[in-house]
């Protein structure tokens, strides 16, 4: 399940919240929930959450996260850096190191 999961988050480009028709899509939100689930498995390696939920984050997209995406992709890379097997020196270099080499598409 994990596999299908990291294949289509970071990739998946329909990122609208509510539709009128179809309802809520919400694609990122659902996904963040997914995530932080995930990234609380023992089975699951941490880092493997923490790197796709960064690599989500720093996506490039029109679409503005609304409807408290933002916030629960937040809420899921917390509860996986409260996984023990992650150092924080380690994750200090990567969340630097994913931020220096993002293309400012925001700005």
């Amino acid at each position: 399940m994990v596999p299908s999961f990291e294949g289509w988050y970071v990739a998946e480009q329909d990122l609208r919240g509510y539709d009128e028709k179809l309802g809520w899509l919400h694609a990122i939100a659902h996904g963040s929930d997914l995530l932080g689930a995930f990234g609380l498995v023992p089975a699951v390696e941490p880092r493997r959450m923490l790197d796709l939920g960064i690599a989500r984050l720093l996506a490039p997209t029109d679409q503005v996260l609304r409807d408290l995406e933002d916030d629960r992709l937040g809420a899921a890379l917390a509860v996986t850096l409260t996984r023990p097997e992650l150092s924080e020196a380690a994750v200090r270099t990567r969340l630097v190191d994913a931020l220096r080499t993002a293309t400012p598409y925001f700005f």
